[in-house]
């Protein structure tokens, strides 16, 4: 009977864990999402401005200093981007973490380095094919 109630106690426990982590998970998507939606925008305000500089310095060469520097802000903005997209996957990867060890209890380093490597040699093989 004590057992029992011990471990209905970790299951509330873990079920509360689950929940929070369901909420930062959903927090963190939606700031993501928030983000990329900025960033997004941005960019594209940048390309509309770099557009619109391109065709002013094809008249006006004294316009191209201009032109530069929106391609600078639009290589800008695309590392950004980018630099988001890895920090969501890196966020994602964590989450996931959490969740194995949730349902499995904590791992080992061991553990944790070799699924990593599966991990990095699945993603490669998904971005070679793509």
């Amino acid at each position: 009977r004590k057992e029992l109630s011990v471990a209905e106690n970790m299951l509330r426990s873990y079920e509360r864990e689950h929940e929070s982590l369901a909420n930062q998970n959903r927090q963190l998507r939606q700031a993501a999402r928030m983000q990329r939606e900025e960033v997004d925008g941005r960019q594209m305000q940048l390309i509309s401005e770099l557009n619109a500089a391109k065709s002013a310095a094809e008249a006006n060469p004294a316009s191209m200093r201009r032109v530069s520097e929106l391609e600078r802000e639009v290589a800008i903005a695309k590392e950004r981007v980018e630099e988001h997209a890895k920090e969501l996957e890196r966020v994602r990867e964590h989450k996931r973490q959490l969740e194995r060890e949730l349902l499995n209890g904590p791992t080992t380093q061991v553990e944790d380095t070799k699924k990593n490597q599966e991990l990095s040699e699945l993603q490669q093989q998904q971005a070679q094919t793509e």
